[in-house]
């Protein structure tokens, strides 16, 4: 999974939610991943803050994920 915005303000719960949306509940998905590189720990550190849990580590890379239960920015799907 990939979200990307130009600065922390453009940030908001509403693109969270939509992206989270997605995978979540318009495709039936139970978890997302995102390979981040280690030398960006800023974006390491977003990514966990936002609720990715680390699974993995290679030399270069850091592997996440972020399981629908977990997700706290999911809004549910109204039926």
């Amino acid at each position: 999974m990939h979200v990307a915005f130009d600065t922390p303000h453009s940030l908001t719960k509403g693109l969270l939610q939509a992206a989270f949306d997605y995978p979540f509940n318009s495709i039936g998905v139970k978890a997302v991943y995102g390979l981040t590189p280690k030398e960006l720990d800023k974006a390491v550190r977003f990514n966990k803050k936002i609720g990715f849990k680390q699974i993995a580590e290679t030399v270069d890379c850091v592997l996440l994920e972020l399981r629908r239960e977990d997700c706290k920015h999911l809004k549910e799907k109204l039926q």
